[in-house]
């Protein structure tokens, strides 16, 4: 058996979906009608058609025993959007005591939804606080592993040059944002980027520029790369496909706007 998707009942389908939409951002993966389901496999369903299907049975809302979980890391920015749009709070943001900010909410039938922080962010938000690495892993409990690698994914730095074939965003890049002798980038290091046999040789003499552009892509070359690089918070196959539909600008536009800045 596989489970697919929790579902809600909603009372009417036009006024949830927008609250989803418009309101939490969410993208809309099949529309049925009376039944639409969203990208994070999470379904509304008209009350009235629902409450047929299962024998005209009672449908109850607002018992505070259900709730859907959502991350986002700037808390702040979501609350402001509920408070503008008039949303009732069970409460604005919190810290739970394991240090991470989150905020509940009723959607509008009255079904909690819950939007805290990802656990990667909060590591760093610790790190930045001044914690060490043992002290951020006993607060959140979770291994040392994982909260380098959440500060490594979030520590990007301002890149605007060169995007390699591969697809790297070079800001994100442990050997551009490391402290000791850091590659300048590929702007700069375009030497070894010529001669990477892997990605830009094999893109030069196919007359491409990027990899988005060859007919195998993504080969089984470029996959498992792809997944070597997760660890560093870039998913190449996900930016191949941002450097094809929004160019070189919109690419480097994107991740630099995720550079963490405190104030």
């Amino acid at each position: 058996m596989k489970y697919i998707c929790s579902l809600i009942t909603v009372a009417d389908i036009g006024k949830a979906r927008d609250f989803y939409e418009k309101i939490l951002g969410q993208k809309v993966k099949y529309d049925f009608g009376e039944n639409v389901t969203f990208e994070g496999d999470f379904a509304i369903h008209l009350k009235s058609h629902n409450q047929k299907l299962i024998d005209n049975r009672e449908i109850k809302t607002g018992g505070n025993n259900f709730e859907l979980y959502f991350e986002f890391d700037d808390i702040k920015q979501i609350e402001k959007k509920l408070i503008d749009n008039n949303i009732e709070f069970i409460h604005q943001t919190r810290e739970q005591p394991w240090r991470q900010h989150v905020i509940r909410f009723y959607d509008l039938d009255r079904n909690i939804i819950e939007v805290g922080e990802t656990l990667e962010f909060l590591a760093y938000r610790l790190f930045k606080e001044g914690k060490t690495i043992t002290e951020i892993s006993k607060i959140i409990t979770l291994p040392t592993d994982f909260v380098k690698s959440s500060i490594q994914k979030q520590e990007l730095k301002e890149y605007r040059g060169r995007v390699p074939a591969c697809g790297c965003f070079c800001g994100g890049c442990p050997t551009y944002t490391r402290d000791k002798n850091p590659c300048p980038g590929a702007e700069i290091n375009s030497k070894r980027c010529e001669s990477c046999k892997t990605y830009h040789v094999c893109c030069k003499e196919k007359g491409i520029t990027h990899c988005y552009e060859c007919n195998e892509f993504p080969c089984q070359k470029f996959k498992s790369w792809t997944k070597r690089w997760e660890k560093y918070g870039q998913n190449f196959i996900e930016n191949q496909k941002m450097l094809k539909i929004h160019g070189k600008e919109g690419f480097l536009d994107y991740y630099n706007s995720k550079i963490y800045v405190t104030d």
